[in-house]
């Protein structure tokens, strides 16, 4: 019997399966990946390489995203960190405080700080790392929307900033049309023991990976 995994996981031990369900799957992935390598591509800027930086680039551009399309990405994390520690408080409240812009947003320094914070903040919501790992030097003794946007502009160097804003642009030149549905959960019934996936686009599962 197959054991239980994730659904990512799972679809890959599982290739039979995969095949019924979606039997022109490869074909198509093989499509897209060709089309892929022949878009110009954007690479890590040299701070993002210097220290490893994938991870949350990654995840600022899938809350730029969703931020993009209509959604509260703050909620979850200012909720979260409003019933934890003082530090934890401190930061629920410059969440609370900083409302980035609707239009000219990846123009704004400040604005993809927001997004890389939250992005650093999701293995800290869900149990995986402390928030000793974040560095809150200059984070302001009073708390109001443009103290809080000045140290988010301190959170991220330049390139990453650019980095970030570019790779957004590229997500929104070929984004899948209809409505979105954000983070949906998958599975938690049988040999799928659960996943979250990034967003739905009409009737498509997009699921997000950075790479080197």
């Amino acid at each position: 019997p197959p054991r239980p995994a994730c659904l990512t996981d799972f679809l890959e031990h599982t290739p039979d399966l995969m095949d019924g369900m979606l039997p022109h799957s490869r074909r198509t992935i093989g499509y897209i990946n060709k089309v892929i390598r022949e878009r110009p591509q954007i690479p890590p800027s040299e701070t993002t390489i210097a220290r490893k930086l994938y991870s949350p680039v990654g995840g600022a551009v899938d809350r730029g995203v969703l931020y993009l399309s209509g959604f509260d990405v703050a909620a979850r994390p200012r909720l979260a960190l409003s019933h934890r520690s003082a530090r934890a408080q401190r930061l629920a409240s410059a969440l609370a405080e900083y409302r980035p812009p609707r239009r000219g947003v990846l123009r704004s320094r400040a604005a993809i700080g927001w997004l890389y914070l939250l992005a650093v903040l999701d293995p800290v919501v869900r149990g995986f790392r402390t928030l000793d790992d974040l560095d809150m030097t200059g984070f302001p003794s009073t708390i109001n929307h443009a103290s809080a946007a000045a140290w988010l502009e301190t959170l991220i160097a330049a390139d990453v900033a650019l980095e970030i804003a570019q790779l957004l642009r590229a997500v929104r030149d070929i984004r899948l049309p209809g409505p979105v549905v954000a983070n949906p959960i998958l599975g938690g019934l049988g040999p799928v023991s659960g996943s979250d996936g990034d967003w739905i686009a009409g009737d498509t599962l997009v699921e997000m990976k950075c790479t080197t």
